[in-house]
């Protein structure tokens, strides 16, 4: 927005009163009053407030990962781009996507009709549109097969299997410790031949999560979590004409490991230390593994629980000091609840938070 200064033309041989309606525009003006900053000037402008269902917030095709063939009728596909609101309705009046292609494996006209000209396991087709000045893009990746599925693609699920052995949980410092998780897809054709499964996949898949910032998951299922929280990943294919879709709900749960630092602290203008522990309160997920350190002094320290019985390993009688290395003692804590501890020997307490959450 532009800024609108007034300049005030003083001429002491010719005196005008201002009429009130200009007069009132005039105290407006200098008071700052926002509503009518536009009566100072001609060329300013007021920033208007968009209403959501009408800002231009995405722009999304209808497929994001297709497998196409060299012979026809499976040799072509026409993509189709929407520019969304913020409220996820159609954007009326938005204008014509733009197509483009990454190579010459496919052909792509105006109109977003795809056809297939050379094999490929991956090319990619990009859709972008302006909308007052904002350019938002799309992509979908194509697989260019010899010829299609002899028998058509049938079941499409990246649900966990029921052996447990894949699951929809995953502690967020998980990827510290552990091989990040990996969401399968699991497809059969009308046969009931097997195209994915842990193994691998046959088809193209596109992977979306209704929330990056808990949780992000790439083309090919890897699942990378950044906060606790809750999310749904999707999973969508278009095989040869058939087209499949499938959702997860996924929980990103507390740490799996946790680290509890029995130490002294002189405060400012003492000469003399204080003992304190960090964190005091700390939160894991079920069955997490909590480390416990003792860097208070040469004295040993003992951790005792209220109710013992609650933590794999028990109490802890003698945690000793040790200078320059590291400690000490784990315990793992896989019932729900908060597990209070303390020092006799020091007098200080603390506790250990489990949570199946969020």
């Amino acid at each position: 927005m532009g800024v609108s200064t007034m300049i005030l033309d003083h001429q002491p041989a010719i005196v005008r009163r201002p009429q009130p309606f200009i007069a009132l525009t005039l105290l407006l003006c200098l008071v700052g009053v926002w509503g009518v900053l536009a009566s100072c000037s001609g060329d300013t402008t007021n920033p208007v407030s968009v209403p959501a269902q009408q800002a231009y917030w995405a722009l999304q095709l209808d497929q994001h990962a297709l497998a196409l063939a060299l012979t026809p009728p499976y040799d072509t596909v026409h993509l189709s781009a929407l520019a969304l609101s913020a409220v996820g309705t159609p954007l009326a009046g938005a204008g014509s996507v733009h197509y483009s292609d990454l190579d010459s494996s496919v052909t792509l006209d105006a109109t977003g009709l795809v056809t297939a000209r050379y094999r490929t396991a991956s090319t990619r087709v990009v859709a972008s549109l302006t909308v007052h000045g904002v350019t938002l893009t799309d992509t979908a990746i194509i697989q260019v097969t010899d010829s299609a599925l002899h028998y058509p693609l049938a079941s499409f699920s990246i649900q966990p299997r029921a052996d447990g052995l894949d699951s929809a949980r995953f502690a967020v410092d998980g990827q510290y410790y552990y091989t990040s998780p990996v969401v399968p897809v699991y497809a059969t054709n009308t046969h009931g031949d097997t195209l994915c499964n842990v193994n691998g996949c046959a088809l193209v898949v596109a992977f979306t999560s209704s929330d990056p910032t808990v949780a992000s998951i790439d083309h090919a299922g890897n699942v990378t979590p950044h906060i606790v929280g809750r999310v749904t990943f999707t999973a969508t294919t278009w095989a040869y004409g058939v087209a499949k879709k499938d959702s997860l709900p996924f929980v990103i749960t507390y740490p799996s490991h946790a680290f509890v630092v029995i130490n002294a602290l002189t405060p400012v203008g003492s000469q003399t230390p204080v003992l304190w522990i960090s964190p005091a309160a700390d939160t894991v997920g079920v069955g997490a593994d909590v480390n416990f350190s003792n860097f208070a002094s040469t004295d040993t320290v003992d951790v005792e629980f209220d109710d013992s019985t609650t933590v794999v390993g028990g109490n802890i009688p003698i945690l000793a000091f040790m200078s320059g290395g590291h400690c000490c003692a784990d315990r793992f804590f896989s019932t729900i609840g908060t597990h209070t501890y303390r020092s006799h020997k020091l007098g200080i307490t603390g506790a250990v938070v489990v949570s199946d959450g969020p």
